[in-house]
């Protein structure tokens, strides 16, 4: 929240590990003894700390990948490596070092000390990931000194828009140290959130007297001139702070936070011409961005006018530039999901999503996509360990129906009830749990009735929970009921095709043909391209002992909505009673 990031160039997750385990096990043509590797690590350790501190960033990382070679089995080199990788605002290659590292993947490291916690936790709050801080602030606290463990907790309480909690865990932090300039400038951040401008100029002050020439007052000091509309007040403000950054051999994050609000001010004064010098910097800094978010935007605009088709086909050249593009990777996701490829959307959003990074729909989205390409595994392991999980009701939906279908069933019941717990008319969990009734051994078929009512007289518009419905109350021997309810859904619906979909299949089921047929042909006449209506028209007919010939014309004329798909042709076949309706059927195909 008060640290500055920038998104900069993300090294490949596989060429890392790559890295890392060419480092770990390489085997050097004459080996050091033990005694002598740890005196070189300490050496190593050292001078990575001395160019860490100096701003020699790259330096730093040679060195902390020499610590590591020299002693796979401790923590300082990763630590290290993690930590300067933080302060470049690789927060998620930071993570992925940590990670590794705590995995074992170079033998068993111990990674339990404050320093790693505290690494940790800024990659986390770096990336986003506010929730996932607390989780490590709940779990391992006592690990860490407490006003470190004060200061990170109010930074992610604040990510998480939880200000007034932010603010009270400062002020026990100023209770322990008034004179904590960190949490003095997060006071102020929080107070400019919410608006509260005396009280933002007074700890400003304070900073003031404590720390005149600290940049995070110079850069708060610019917000509040930008939000007034005061550009050249901001315009100082921001200059003062570019000056007095530290050198550095690599843009460092809050430098390109100056550069960019710098670029933005100058722009807003007229001064477009002055602005490109800024711009220029970061695009020297960061190169193919501007190409890549171009091309996005090109392909942004063809999804919002419905050109699905060319939208995805400039998504995947996009991608095939640029890999790391999670933005063009979600949208293309996006594309294949509403296409009904749930398998490729899956594969997109597993590789590019971060729930805790993304708006909840992309999550639940991600997560149903790995449902309908049969890998409720996938959907289990990703919500496992994301923290908001618990508090959404859809997600605990596809949890609970993921858990049954992997045979966890107690885990699975108890999602979907604490589903319907935090949202009443949530149909998805209804459907789930009346399905299990439905299934159980002896079937308990009068209580998936009474679920599907429920959650019928709490959301009457879902067309498929009538379906359900409908069907339930067949299946219990209520067809009067049923009938009154898709009665009343022509009538409402004002013969929508929804309506009439599920009238032809209640009609069908209670064997009035005539009128299946007559409102599949309604259904037909309203969507020509319907397959699924295409084909149960026909299997109607020949149900209904109309004559081959028709029955294959209905059946053939499905085929040719969607010739790729085999249902059709399979029922085509099931017709076949001798070698004329072979040779016709031969003909259709």
């Amino acid at each position: 929240m008060f640290k500055n990031s920038w998104a900069v160039g993300q090294p490949n997750k596989v060429l890392l590990r790559a890295v890392l385990i060419a480092m770990l096990f390489s085997i050097a043509a004459c080996e050091p003894s033990d005694e002598r590797r740890v005196e070189m690590a300490a050496i190593h350790e050292k001078q990575a700390k001395a160019y860490l501190n100096s701003g020699q960033y790259r330096a730093a990382v040679i060195e902390a990948q020499n610590v590591i070679q020299k002693a796979p089995s401790q923590a300082a080199g990763y630590i290290l490596l993690a930590q300067t990788l933080n302060e470049l605002g690789q927060y998620r290659n930071s993570l992925n070092v940590l990670e590794q590292a705590s995995a074992g993947s170079a033998g068993t490291v111990d990674m339990t000390g404050s320093d790693f916690y505290l690494t940790k936790i800024e990659a986390l709050l770096g990336r986003g990931k506010f929730a996932s801080a607390l989780q490590i602030l709940t779990q391992h606290g006592s690990a860490i000194p407490q006003q470190d463990a004060l200061y990170a907790r109010a930074r992610a309480l604040a990510g998480l828009g939880q200000l007034d909690e932010a603010n009270e865990t400062l002020r026990k932090l100023r209770g322990m140290a008034p004179d904590n300039i960190d949490a003095i400038v997060a006071q102020a951040d929080v107070a400019l959130l919410q608006d509260n401008n005396d009280a933002a100029n007074g700890l400003l002050e304070r900073i003031t007297d404590i720390a005149p020439e600290h940049i995070d007052l110079r850069m708060l000091r610019a917000k509040m001139s930008i939000r007034d509309g005061d550009f050249a007040s901001a315009e100082k403000q921001l200059s003062d702070a570019l000056i007095q950054l530290p050198q550095a051999d690599t843009l460092t994050p809050k430098k390109a936070t100056i550069l960019s609000a710098l670029a933005d001010v100058l722009v807003k004064q007229g001064r477009s011409a002055e602005a490109l010098v800024y711009t220029r910097v970061l695009a020297e800094a960061f190169p193919g961005f501007e190409v890549a978010q171009e091309k996005y935007r090109e392909a942004v605009t063809l999804f919002e006018k419905g050109k699905l088709d060319q939208a995805k086909i400039e998504l995947e050249a996009l991608l095939s530039e640029y890999p790391n593009f999670d933005n063009a990777a979600v949208l293309l996701a996006v594309i294949q999901f509403q296409q009904g490829d749930f398998e490729q959307a899956a594969d997109q959003l597993n590789d590019s999503v971060d729930p805790e990074l993304v708006h909840p729909e992309i999550t639940r989205m991600t997560a149903l996509s790995n449902l309908r390409s049969n890998r409720p595994q996938q959907v289990l392991t990703m919500l496992d360990a994301f923290p908001g999980t618990q508090k959404d009701a859809r997600l605990l939906a596809i949890y609970g129906t993921s858990a049954m279908a992997v045979g966890q069933t107690e885990k699975g019941l108890t999602a979907l009830q604490q589903a319907i717990k935090l949202e009443a008319g949530l149909s998805p969990a209804y459907i789930a749990l009346a399905a299990y009734y439905n299934r159980a051994d002896p079937p308990q078929r009068e209580k998936a009735l009474e679920l599907l009512r429920t959650a019928y007289a709490n959301n009457s518009q879902n067309p498929v929970l009538a379906k359900r419905l409908v069907s339930q109350l067949v299946l219990t021997g209520n067809a009067q009921q049923a009938e009154k309810i898709v009665s009343q859904r022509l009538s409402a619906g004002n013969k929508d095709l929804d309506a009439l979909s599920l009238a032809a299949a209640f009609f069908a089921s209670q064997k009035q043909f005539d009128k299946a047929e007559q409102y599949y042909a309604e259904v037909l006449k309203q969507d020509p391209a319907n397959y699924a209506a295409a084909v149960q028209q026909g299997i109607v007919a020949a149900v209904s002992g109309k004559p081959f010939e028709q029955v294959l014309a209905k059946l053939k004329h499905a085929a040719t909505i969607a010739p790729g798909r085999t249902n059709a042709y399979e029922y085509m076949l099931r017709l076949v009673k001798n070698d004329n309706q072979l040779q016709s059927v031969k003909v259709a195909l």
